[in-house]
């Protein structure tokens, strides 16, 4: 017998090339509820929970009042005056509680290094408490004497100290200068220039300078150990000047006991005066254009 739905279809069809309709039921999957305790669940709360103890264990001993800096050492400052050691040791006091391992120490190490004769100081952080400083002093390479008087220079032309005259650096003499502070370089294309001359010798091994004077023109005058006086001129073409200088000494070690003086002003035309007799010549020496490639052109002869 033929089904009747109701919406009046049956489930026979009348014949013909139809197939019987069959309806189809639809079955629902039941859900099974998903465990919430998975094993990858487990390990990343297991590997946040150990990251929150180092972390809480780490802040807990950065911040604690332990881990404050109890003392401070200074090392470097036997070769220094009393009164500018005292000036770093009040300088390296740090902040109370200033932590060890993350405590700022900047502004500490700026008031060090401000003192003159401070060119950089390092530092060195020991447990339990403990902050070392090591201080490198500048270093005199020349003394300079102007109106204001004799100050110790070092190769970067930072005015150290005023000194009595030392025999043992070379001096660098110049004429009208004035207002020169420790700590402080003088802003002089000519004092560079004869700061560079004194710490790079000109003449290597063979002869170095003495001293420098530098007149009111800003021209050098460079007196040679061997009582030779080298008038430079101004302080420009100073490498090939030097290179010139260097040259000659090169070729005749003993120039000094032969000639009082060398006139390089002009490095084209190189001039000296000799001892023996009034006048001056030209130096035959190497010319200029060669002077960099090391080849000699000319007579060696005076």
């Amino acid at each position: 017998m033929p089904v009747r739905y109701s919406d009046g279809r049956n489930s026979q069809k009348s014949s013909g090339s139809h197939e019987r309709y069959q309806p189809t039921r639809r079955t629902t999957k039941k859900a099974t509820p998903e465990a919430f305790f998975t094993k990858e669940r487990m390990k990343a709360a297991l590997h946040w929970s150990c990251a929150a103890v180092v972390m809480g264990l780490t802040a807990g001993i950065l911040f604690s009042p332990s881990m404050s800096i109890k003392k401070t050492s200074i090392y470097g400052l036997d070769s220094l005056p009393v009164a500018e050691a005292e000036s770093i040791r009040a300088a390296s006091k740090v902040p109370n509680l200033t932590n060890l391992v993350i405590g700022n120490v900047g502004s500490t190490l700026r008031k060090m290094e401000a003192v003159p004769s401070v060119d950089h100081v390092e530092t060195l952080r020991k447990f339990p408490g403990e902050m070392v400083f090591k201080v490198y002093p500048r270093l005199p390479v020349a003394t300079i004497t102007t109106t204001d008087g004799t100050f110790s220079v070092d190769k970067s032309g930072v005015i150290i100290r005023q000194v009595a005259v030392s025999p043992s650096l070379p001096a660098i003499n110049i004429a009208g200068m004035s207002g020169l502070k420790p700590g402080n370089a003088p802003q002089n294309l000519s004092f560079g220039s004869a700061l560079r001359t004194i710490t790079k010798p000109i003449a290597g091994n063979v002869v170095q300078v003495a001293s420098i004077d530098i007149d009111q023109t800003g021209e050098l005058c460079l007196n040679m150990v061997d009582h030779n006086v080298i008038r430079f001129g101004a302080a420009d073409n100073a490498g090939t000047k030097s290179s010139l200088v260097r040259r000659i000494y090169e070729q005749r070690p003993g120039i000094g006991s032969e000639v009082s003086s060398i006139d390089v002003s002009v490095p084209e035309h190189p001039t000296c005066v000799p001892r023996s007799r009034s006048g001056s010549r030209t130096v035959e020496v190497v010319a200029v254009s060669e002077v960099h490639k090391g080849e000699h052109a000319g007579s060696k002869a005076l």
